[in-house]
């Protein structure tokens, strides 16, 4: 599938996108930004394809110094994260903070 964010709405600092399959302009899931905090989800049914991944390395490239904040027991989002450069740097009460270990260097 051919990944690509869409900037739909830019308010301050806040960004949001539609993730979109370039192959046939289908809206698979949705992204937004707050400042250098970066959230996503992916439409049930396109699960599982790597969309997170693609997407989360799109904007990271966009996004200076990006956090990603996981609830602990989302395990998928953890694997997106590391799938992405993103390293574990701390442990909040009910979330893990990661950060982008590898920026500017390919993936």
């Amino acid at each position: 599938m051919n990944i690509d964010l869409v900037e739909i709405e830019n308010k301050n600092s806040e960004l949001f996108f539609n993730i979109i399959n370039k192959d046939n302009n289908d809206i698979v899931g949705i992204l937004f930004t707050v400042e250098n905090h970066i959230a996503y989800e992916v439409y049930e049914k396109y699960r599982n394809q790597g969309i997170a991944t693609v997407a989360l390395k799109l904007i990271t490239e966009r996004i200076e110094k990006p956090i990603l904040e996981i609830k602990y027991d989302n395990i998928a989002s953890k694997k997106v994260a590391l799938k992405s450069g993103y390293t574990l740097v701390r442990r909040e009460t009910s979330y893990d903070i990661y950060e982008v270990s590898c920026k500017g260097k390919s993936r």
